[in-house]
């Protein structure tokens, strides 16, 4: 809590505040216009306003009356967003492919503006300082992704409603170990060690995309293994706690 922020885990600082707050932003999410007002609070405050001042407007303008403590933080769109898209919204015609094609659009401005805005394909070259604006999530790149992602995956939830009871039960699995992936894969590619890992990492070295794809894979099934251990150390306490009532019931009985 009062450490500096790892670069890592940087979401859990967001998440922490989020969660204090769910309790109360569950009594106004049931209303569709006032989690409406919210969203335009938060998209006014912590995209619009930050890009206002990207395209040249001065922060002394907008800092002082937009720097509000709740509302200037994306997290809580992208939070609300995420409910909205869920619960009030209705699917639209082709929405599948209006929404890949937003989503390829939205990475491929990020992509080419971010380059651009670091000084790739300019005269000057790259600059001493690394701008990450347009490729952060207070960039509307990012929002106009986030949304179009949820959306994609939501115009197929039918599809994925017909597939076999294996595939929806390991699409379940993947899904729920996608924290623990998060949570642990840095300590797999710190982690130096010996034999497989160490020639592993010298192999993949010049190639990062399959590094992390096995990076992904490697903390998956560590992952995947650590809740079935789990799962079944519930099972083995919950049997031993029916042993250990059903004797008491016995002994009762006796008595």
């Amino acid at each position: 809590m009062s450490n500096h922020i790892n670069d890592v885990y940087w979401f859990l600082y967001s998440i922490i505040y989020l969660y204090v707050l769910t309790p109360i932003l569950s009594l106004a999410v049931g209303n569709k216009r006032c989690l409406q007002y919210m969203l335009a609070l938060c998209g006014l405050v912590g995209v619009l306003v930050p890009l206002v001042n990207r395209l040249g407007v001065n922060p002394m303008y907008t800092g002082t009356v937009f720097n509000w403590p709740l509302f200037s933080t994306v997290p809580l769109l992208y939070f609300l967003a995420g409910y909205y898209l869920h619960t009030y919204w209705r699917p639209i015609r082709h929405q599948a492919a209006i929404a890949a094609a937003a989503y390829v659009a939205a990475t491929i401005g990020m992509a080419v503006l971010g380059l651009w805005s670091n000084g790739y394909y300019r005269p000057g070259g790259p600059g001493p300082a690394y701008d990450a604006y347009v490729v952060g999530i207070s960039s509307p790149f990012c929002v106009v992704q986030a949304c179009a992602l949820f959306l994609l995956f939501q115009s197929c939830e039918t599809r994925f409603q017909t597939c076999e009871v294996s595939t929806k039960r390991m699409l379940g699995k993947v899904a729920g170990a996608s924290l623990g992936v998060y949570l642990f894969h840095i300590l797999f590619i710190n982690w130096t060690g010996f034999g497989f890992v160490a020639v592993l990492k010298s192999a993949l070295a010049t190639h990062p995309v399959l590094y992390a794809v096995v990076v992904y894979l490697c903390t998956l099934a560590v992952v995947l293994a650590g809740k079935a251990a789990l799962g079944r150390c519930t099972v083995a306490i919950r049997w031993m706690r029916g042993i250990r009532r059903t004797a008491v019931r016995g002994l009762h009985d006796v008595q």
